[in-house]
């Protein structure tokens, strides 16, 4: 069974490439943080006596509009990571 556990909203999100060393802002973006929890019983000779729970989120973000830069497979080429910050207030 998978449950949600936690629902976490980001404000003032922006979205960077880095490529060259350098931070290229992509977009400005509203990212959702969503934490699961899937957990499984398992029999033990016939019985139902052990759950395994696995938590894993997702990452979910969504543009504010247009993009700050076009982005195509060149440009993408040359990022070799995604950094992104946002306002989370919990």
């Amino acid at each position: 069974m998978q449950t949600l556990i936690k629902a976490i909203e980001a404000e003032r999100g922006e979205l960077f490439a880095v490529r060259d060393g350098q931070r290229v802002l992509l977009a400005k973006v509203m990212p959702h943080i969503r934490i699961y929890e899937h957990e499984t019983s398992v029999p033990i000779l016939g019985e139902t006596c052990y759950a395994v729970k696995i938590r894993s989120f997702s990452l979910i973000i969504c543009p504010d509009g247009d993009t700050a830069r076009k982005v195509d497979v060149d440009f993408l080429r040359d990022v070799r990571r995604f950094d992104l910050a946002a306002d989370i207030s919990r």
